[in-house]
C-alpha cells in the first residue's frame, strides 16, 4: 500500500504537472527529481540496511545504543549532503542548461533536514516488522504534495519550479510528524553515543551506500547524459517520462524487497543458505507473475497511454517506453539479487556488481546517444540490463545454487493458486 500510494500520488502529480509546465520546465523538474532522489537513496543506503539488520538480530537491550549511533550517522550524512548540494548546484544548472536548478537544489537542503526524522522512524519501524507508520508517514508526505499540485491546477494558479521546491520542504516535515505518532513506541535512545557502533554501522552501510548510489547513477545516467550531450532539458524530460511510466512495474518489486530483507537477514543467520535461496526464487517468481501481464498491457496500449498521461507533444516517448518495459522484466532479478546479498553480509559483492553495471551503462550511453540521440540511451539501458542478468545469475548460482528457471516455476504456481482461489470463491458465492 505504501509503494502503491507513492506511485499513485507521484504519477498523478506528473499528470497535472505536464499540463502546467512548459516542456523545458518539465525537463528541469525531472533533472531536479533525479538529483534529490539520489540524495535520499544515499541516506537509505548508508542508514537503512545496517540499522534494520542489526536491530532485527540484536537483543532488545542493545536497541537504544544502536538507534542512537544510527541517528548520529544520519545527521553526519545529512550535513555532508547539504555541503555537496550547495557546492554543486550552480555547476549542475550550467551543465544541463537549466538555470532554475541552482535555487531548487539549495531549497532542497531544507527538505533533506526534514527527512532525517521521517527516514529514521521509517527504518526503526521496518526493523520491527511494523509498516503502518511507514505507510501513513509517506502517504501524508506524498498525498499533501499531490493535493498542492491538483489545487494549483484546478484554481488555475500559476505554478513555478521554485514554489514546487518549497512545498516539498513542508510535505517532508508533515510526513515526519505523522510517522512519529506510529513509531515512537519503538524508539529507544541511549544516554551515551557509542562510536564503536557508529563505526560498525558505517562499515556495513558504506557498501550499501556505494551500491545504492551506483544503482541511482545506473537508473538516471540516461537522463543526465541526454541533458549533458544534447544540452536540452526537454529531451531529458521526454526520457524521464518513459522511465516514470515503466517505473509502475517497480511497485511490487520494491515492496517485496522491503519485506524480504529483514526476513532474509534472520533466515541467513538461523536457517542457512537454503532458506535464502528459497526466498530469492519465490519472491522473484511472485513479482514476475504480477508484472508480466502489466508489461504486455502497457506495451499494447503504449501510444494511448502516453497520450492520456502527457497529452500532445510527447509522442517521441512511445518507442523509449516500449524498451523501458522490456527492461522492467529484468528488475526483479537484479533487485532481489542485491537484497539477498546484503542480508547475507555480502554488500561488497553487490557494490562491485552495481559499479560494473553503471560503468558499462555510461560507456554504452556515451557511444549510443551520440549516434542515435534519445533512443541511444534506451538501447544502452537494454543492453546493460541483459548483461546484468547474466552476471547476477552466475554469481547467485555460485553463492546459493539458484536456478534461473525456478522463479518462473513459482510464477506459474502463483497463477494456479490465484485461479484455484477464485474458483473456490465463486463456488461459495453461487452455492
Amino acid at each position: 500500500m505504501e509503494r502503491g500510494s507513492f506511485m499513485l500520488f507521484g504519477f498523478g502529480s506528473v499528470f497535472f504537472l505536464l499540463r502546467m509546465l512548459s516542456k523545458d520546465d518539465w525537463g528541469t523538474w525531472a533533472l531536479f527529481v533525479t538529483v534529490s532522489s539520489t540524495i535520499e537513496v544515499a541516506r537509505n543506503g548508508l542508514i537503512q540496511n545496517a540499522l534494520v539488520k542489526h536491530l532485527a538480530s540484536a537483543e532488545k537491550e542493545e536497541h537504544g545504543v544502536i538507534t542512537t549511533a544510527s541517528f548520529a550517522l544520519n545527521l553526519l550524512l545529512t550535513a555532508f549532503s547539504i555541503l555537496l548540494l550547495l557546492g554543486l548546484s550552480g555547476w549542475l544548472s550550467r551543465l544541463w542548461s537549466a538555470p532554475a536548478l541552482d535555487v531548487m537544489l539549495k531549497i532542497y537542503t531544507l527538505t533533506t533536514v526534514m527527512l532525517i526524522f521521517l527516514s529514521q522512524l521509517t527504518f526503526i519501524q521496518q526493523a520491527n516488522f511494523d509498516f503502518r507508520g511507514n505507510f501513513w508517514g509517506n502517504f501524508v508526505r506524498q498525498g499533501s504534495w499531490f493535493v498542492f499540485v491538483v489545487t494549483c491546477f484546478l484554481t488555475e494558479k500559476e505554478i513555478t519550479l521554485i514554489s514546487l521546491s518549497w512545498f516539498q520542504v513542508f510535505a517532508a516535515a508533515l510526513g515526519g510528524f505523522v510517522s512519529y505518532f506510529f513509531g515512537k513506541k519503538y524508539v529507544a535512545f541511549s544516554s551515551k553515543l557509542s562510536w564503536e557502533w557508529v563505526r560498525k554501522l558505517f562499515h556495513f552501510g558504506k557498501f550499501t551506500l556505494g551500491t545504492n548510489m551506483s544503482t541511482m547513477l545506473y537508473k538516471f545516467v540516461g537522463v543526465w547524459m541526454i541533458g549533458w550531450i544534447t544540452k536540452s532539458p526537454a529531451s531529458a524530460g521526454v526520457f524521464d517520462l518513459a522511465n516514470r511510466i515503466s517505473n509502475l512495474l517497480e511497485v511490487p518489486t520494491a515492496t517485496m524487497a522491503n519485506i524480504v530483507f529483514p526476513q532474509s537477514a534472520k533466515r541467513a543467520a538461523t536457517q542457512g543458505k537454503s532458506a535464502v535461496k528459497y526466498l530469492y526464487e519465490k519472491s522473484v517468481g511472485i513479482v514476475l507473475a504480477i508484472i508480466i501481464p502489466a508489461v504486455v498491457v502497457i506495451w499494447i496500449f503504449a501510444e494511448q497511454g502516453v497520450l492520456i498521461v502527457a497529452g500532445n507533444g510527447y509522442a517521441e516517448t512511445v518507442p523509449v517506453l516500449k524498451i523501458s518495459l522490456l527492461i522492467g522484466i529484468f528488475i526483479p532479478f537484479s533487485r532481489q539479487f542485491g537484497t539477498v546479498l546484503d542480508s547475507m553480509g555480502k554488500p561488497k559483492t553487490n557494490l562491485y556488481f552495481v559499479v560494473f553495471s553503471t560503468l558499462l551503462n555510461v560507456v554504452l550511453n556515451f557511444i549510443l546517444i551520440n549516434q542515435y540521440g534519445l533512443m541511444g540511451a534506451a538501447y544502452g539501458a537494454l543492453i546493460t540490463a541483459v548483461i546484468r542478468l547474466g552476471v547476477n545469475q552466475i554469481i547467485l548460482r555460485k553463492v546459493l545454487d539458484v536456478r534461473f528457471v525456478a522463479p518462473f516455476a513459482y510464477a506459474k504456481d502463483f497463477y494456479v493458486q490465484c485461479f484455484n482461489f477464485g474458483k473456490d470463491r465463486i463456488k461459495k458465492i453461487t452455492g
